[in-house]
């Protein structure tokens, strides 16, 4: 059977991820998907390649909160909670966020040794959804169980899907029978396939321990490999704006 069988969300960008049984679809992608970024002294968007402390943040939502937890301790934040507008930079790109509160700004900075402020995007007060996202390339990105598992047998060290950080995994497919798809229906949300996602050294930081340093896409290389990147997994982009859950039925159009 070909389903959905996870819908993942990331509200802080490099921060753990949040299974959700139903998650909603906007311009942006998922509904508080990297909704919020952690900046340096220079405002550059930090991720996991610059402190990989941040993959061990948990969050919650509730409304307009997230809760961010580190073993026992948390804090509750106000996403409107804004002090002031900022410009900040995301691989080359400057775009406009607001920073939210200092006590927000220094919970993060005492966990991470090195001061940081929480920054977001306004949100529409008609709407109450957020006009943009955090996401590197693709708003919405995809990972189909059955290739995880072909490129485990051939790795020593196996991977996990949290690996790749998908917002959505699928099974009942063949292994990379996800490269060939340009547009698919999830429930009643239609999606077009925007591109193959290129890998990068996240998946070696995020399976630091049990993935040698560079084995994940030393082996993809072998046959994944176009010109200079290394390609798994699909970014999509929606079509229309519904929702999807676990166990939602998948079909390939076209």
């Amino acid at each position: 059977m070909k389903v959905t069988t996870s819908v993942i969300v990331y509200p802080l960008k490099s921060g753990k991820g949040i299974c959700q049984n139903v998650s909603k679809l906007l311009n942006t992608g998922f509904e508080y998907d990297r909704v919020v970024a952690l900046i340096n002294e220079e405002n550059e968007v930090l991720t996991a390649r610059e402190d990989s402390k941040l993959l061990n943040i948990d969050c919650e939502i509730k409304s307009k909160h997230i809760i961010f937890k580190v073993n026992q301790d948390s804090i509750d934040c106000d996403l409107n909670d804004i002090v002031e507008k900022t410009e900040v930079f995301l691989f080359g790109k400057n775009m406009e966020a607001y920073v939210l509160s200092p006590e927000i700004n220094e919970w993060f900075s005492n966990y991470l040794n090195h001061s940081v402020r929480l920054v977001t995007f306004k949100p529409h007060q008609e709407t109450s959804t957020f006009e943009r996202s955090f996401v590197d390339e693709g708003a919405i990105h995809l990972v189909n169980e059955s290739s995880i598992s072909d490129l485990n047998n051939r790795l020593k060290n196996k991977s996990l899907i949290k690996d790749f950080r998908p917002n959505i995994v699928v099974s009942g497919f063949e292994a990379y029978e996800e490269d060939q798809w340009k547009k698919i229906k999830i429930g009643n949300q239609l999606f077009e396939v925007v591109s193959k996602c290129p890998r990068c050294s996240m998946t070696s930081i995020v399976s630091e321990g049990r993935i040698k340093k560079g084995e994940l896409l030393k082996e993809l290389a072998k046959y994944k490999r176009v010109e200079n990147k290394v390609y798994f997994g699909i970014y999509l982009k929606p079509l229309n704006y519904s929702s999807i859950e676990e166990g939602d039925m998948v079909q390939i159009l076209e």
